[in-house]
């Protein structure tokens, strides 16, 4: 997985390494080399697959990956590893969705008093909190509004509301203001917030423009912004963004799902061989640099995974070159990504039929400097060709204090392996 580059440079001309060493370092070297040197590394441990149960199907995952959330025969579920696959109630109108501390669930639940559907916040069993509707909105059939999406503390809900029973906006919701209607920017369309940013301000989702395209926008500040490339060109639904709001990904950019930032607009991140014009960016990891998705329509999808060294790869592929054992099972969407990177999730087809699953991936050591996957011999001898202050670019200073020391080497000697 990628890596955070430490940025320094040790300058030029500097003396050997090995003489500038204090004695504790003389020792270490003296006494603790020559074993390294002739210890071999042992491979990474392999990814894990967990099937969350039949029917499950993913759409939103906590920043650390423990907690999942999806629906399940009309129902909304929530997993972690302790209790398994839990039914909450609620309904699966809308994204069952879980806040980035993984305390807070929303989703749609039928209020008791109207009978109709709306957005609800789940507070324990199959017990759920009703939030309401857009003032002055009405139902749609049996539906007057449904969540879709959370802030990280769970303060902050988003999803759509009924004007009409043709047109729906999206709203944003919290304590203080209630259900607010974000509004549409095209008269008589509708539009819908999908997702929030962690801390409540940057609100995602689609505006259907005057010839029915949905359009991807954000909502800041009650203001909708769209979504363009840098040349202006519209883009297809925002589905998801990292916490902060800087990082945006989304569906449709002539046919390829897209990554968003304020610097670079929308950017097609392409399509895996075989579909034409079916990429959907589902989730992002915190530093946006891994993207997931599927390319595909309704029960036909290939989930991928991307990054920018590698552009986009169908995971299948992917986590089996990862030495994960996949017999049985064709992971049609990835919906979820942890903040990280570690953890995986979405839904696909299994040995039971249609499936939810999760995929926990071994983390990268930081003291795997060179990132071949193992901790050895070759990342020691970077510690030890670096040795001494350095400035700028200087990846054997592991613990960032701008010295390659003692400290960086005995983290390569606690992660060996």
């Amino acid at each position: 997985m990628a890596k955070t580059a430490r940025l320094k440079i040790r300058s030029l001309g500097s003396p050997d390494p090995l003489s500038r060493m204090g004695l504790e370092e003389r020792m270490m070297s003296r006494y603790m080399l020559p074993f390294l040197l002739f210890t071999s590394a042992t491979a990474m441990a392999e990814p894990t697959l967990i099937p969350l149960g039949s029917s499950t199907q993913v759409t939103s995952i906590s920043a650390d990956g423990s907690v999942i959330v999806g629906s399940i025969g009309g129902s909304v579920f929530r997993w972690t590893e302790s209790t398994g696959t839990v039914i909450l109630g609620g309904v699966s109108n809308g994204n069952p969705s879980v806040s980035s501390d993984g305390s807070t669930i929303v989703g749609t639940a039928v209020d008791s008093l109207s009978g109709l559907e709306t957005a609800a916040i789940w507070q324990s069993g199959t017990n759920w909190l009703n939030i309401g509707g857009i003032p002055g909105g009405s139902p749609s059939g049996s539906s007057l509004s449904s969540g879709w999406g959370v802030s990280g503390d769970g303060s902050v809900v988003v999803g759509l509301g009924w004007i009409d029973a043709g047109t729906a906006h999206g709203f944003r919701w919290d304590w203080a203001a209630g259900v607010v209607d974000l509004g549409s920017s095209v008269n008589g369309q509708s539009c819908r917030a999908n997702e929030v940013s962690g801390d409540g301000q940057r609100v995602v989702g689609w505006q259907s423009s005057a010839s029915g395209f949905w359009e991807g926008v954000y909502w800041e500040n009650g203001v909708q912004v769209p979504i363009t490339t840098s040349g202006g060109g519209s883009v297809g639904d925002a589905n998801a963004l990292n916490s902060d709001g800087s990082v945006i990904v989304g569906a449709f950019l002539g046919g390829q799902a897209w990554r968003w930032t304020e610097s670079t607009g929308a950017v097609a991140i392409g399509v895996l061989p075989g579909w034409n014009y079916s990429g959907y960016a589902f989730d992002v990891t915190e530093d946006g640099s891994i993207v997931v998705g599927a390319c595909g329509f309704g029960w036909d999808r290939d989930a991928f995974i991307w990054t920018q060294d590698t552009g986009m790869l169908k995971l299948d592929t992917w986590l089996s070159g990862q030495g994960l054992d996949l017999s049985g099972w064709d992971l049609g969407s990835a919906t979820g990504i942890s903040d990280d990177g570690s953890v995986i999730t979405g839904w696909g087809f299994g040995p039971g039929g249609i499936e939810g699953w999760v995929v926990t991936l071994e983390e990268d050591s930081p003291a795997d400097i060179n990132g071949d996957g193992n901790v050895d011999v070759n990342d020691l001898l970077m510690v030890i060709s670096g040795w001494g202050p350095c400035s700028l670019f200087c990846p054997a200073d592991i613990n960032g204090d701008d010295t390659v020391d003692v400290i960086d080497l005995l983290m390569v000697i606690q992660d060996w392996g």
